[in-house]
């Protein structure tokens, strides 16, 4: 998967690299793997700071310190028809988390504070990913 790639919610679920006999070792980030890491960079006030990258690239500038090597970027995200929102001020991340409303699903976004958040979004757009190891 390329970094930083936007993906759809269900594409979002085929996303992560598998081992060289095609075993899914890793897997989409569900909201509690957002929340435990987020506990573990210190809280929701400062884990875009810590979780963000502190360089610039295209001009895009996230303003983190990448304290702990993620190295987030904003790329903002995509709606179905390839419209680009928020590029360079929000960066939005699928969790494995449905709604029950089954045109939706859970993701974490973080903007050009420190803080992040949880939302909820149409599977349509196309969003980042963040996989977890198994």
């Amino acid at each position: 998967m390329p970094y930083n790639s936007l993906r759809n919610w269900v594409e979002a679920q085929y996303a992560s690299p598998k081992d060289s006999a095609g075993n899914q070792v890793w897997r989409l980030a569900s909201e509690e793997d957002w929340k435990t890491l987020i506990r573990n960079v210190c809280g929701m006030e400062v884990a875009g700071l810590n979780l963000k990258a502190s360089d610039c690239v295209n001009g895009i500038c996230p303003g983190g310190i990448d304290k702990f090597g993620f190295g987030l970027r904003l790329f903002g995200f995509e709606t179905p028809d390839g419209k680009s929102v928020d590029s360079g001020e929000y960066g939005y991340w699928w969790t494995s988390t449905e709604a029950e409303w089954n045109s939706g699903a859970r993701y974490v976004s973080m903007g050009l504070d420190d803080g992040v958040s949880f939302g909820w979004g149409n599977k349509e757009n196309r969003l980042l990913v963040m996989c977890v190891k198994n």
